[in-house]
């Protein structure tokens, strides 16, 4: 197999790695997320590398990965198996995962074996779950679109968020964004996702180099990308008082960030600690803001400010679950 896929630039594969590294965690021993982290058991290797029974801890791509500490050996089918009960039966409590699993375990997985082993998953999981057909044209979107479907398409199937799909393939990237979230993973990779897509939809917007990535080593989340409408948040950054037949407190923050609170704060003040909700704001066009907030209740919220422009002190919006916001400077 193809160390990079031939329609994708090399520069945006290996931001695709190092991506997955970064959120997936580079792990050289079996461990297991039940209960801290999963209801059901749970054991997992190098990175996201899900291992289910001990049928699959003596597959060759699984097994192939470890050596034995003692001689630096290849791990047997013996091996793996024992090693796969005993972290099976292992639970995962507060900050147990190195006393638990990696300090009495008498296998691991060798640095140099840890990256090759993540290229050929990204790229068999991306022809063997459709993706391939799904996005015949994935070589014309932007590249930033590019890493958010292969890297959710390593987590689940690409086909489990059709809507998401669907918005990309009518390069409706913000729709994208706001449909990208899946319940159940890690809040910082959801936020990711969402922003490489809504930075996917300023690069369309303004007509910005297609191969345009976020600096690597960024990435929980990446910058938000600033085109035209962003160019100067000064007018928008800091508190605003919102009316919906209540009072909020919206904090808009630098790189796309929002939270609210229902105290009304020193104007001064910076970001909450505590606050009741976190979301996300971006423009999808000039004057038009929209904000979605964090899912609560199984449902996320989503509202869209279509007079928020340089020098404005008012703001109103429809919401898609409450009534409509008036929204003032503080």
């Amino acid at each position: 197999m193809a160390s990079v896929p031939p329609w994708m630039a090399a520069t945006t594969f290996e931001y695709v790695l190092q991506f997955t590294e970064a959120h997936e965690g580079q792990t050289n021993f079996m461990y297991n997320n039940w209960s801290s982290k999963s209801a059901t058991k749970d054991v997992t290797a190098g990175v996201g590398i899900s291992i289910r029974s001990e049928g699959e801890a003596c597959s060759p791509d699984v097994k192939g990965l470890f050596v034995r500490r003692a001689d630096g050996g290849s791990a047997s089918d013996d091996d793996m198996r024992a090693e796969f009960r005993r972290v099976n039966n292992t639970e995962r409590i507060g900050g147990n995962l190195f006393t638990a699993f990696r300090d009495p375990s008498p296998l691991t997985i060798p640095p140099e074996r840890l990256r090759p082993s993540l290229r050929e998953k990204i790229l068999t999981f991306w022809d063997a779950r459709g993706a391939s057909a799904d996005f015949p044209d994935f070589a014309t979107i932007p590249a930033q679109a590019q890493v958010a479907l292969m890297s959710y398409n390593y987590g689940a199937r690409i086909s489990r968020a059709p809507r998401m799909c669907r918005a990309i393939k009518a390069k409706d990237y913000a729709a994208a964004a706001l449909q990208s979230n899946m319940p159940g993973w890690d809040p910082q990779k959801n936020q990711a996702h969402r922003v490489l897509l809504l930075n996917a939809g300023v690069v369309a917007r303004d007509g910005l180099d297609q191969g345009l990535l976020p600096t690597l080593g960024a990435f929980k989340p990446p910058p938000m990308l600033t085109g035209a409408p962003e160019a100067d948040l000064s007018w928008l950054l800091g508190w605003w008082t919102v009316w919906d037949g209540n009072y909020y407190y919206y904090y808009f923050s630098p790189n796309g960030a929002i939270s609210y609170i229902e105290t009304k704060p020193n104007p001064l003040a910076g970001a909450p600690a505590n606050p009741g909700n976190r979301g996300t704001y971006f423009f999808s066009a000039a004057s038009t803001l929209v904000v979605d907030w964090s899912d609560r209740g199984g449902a996320s919220t989503v509202e869209t400010f279509r007079d928020a422009s340089a020098g404005a002190t008012t703001m109103h919006a429809p919401s898609n679950r409450f009534g409509p916001l008036r929204a003032d400077r503080m």
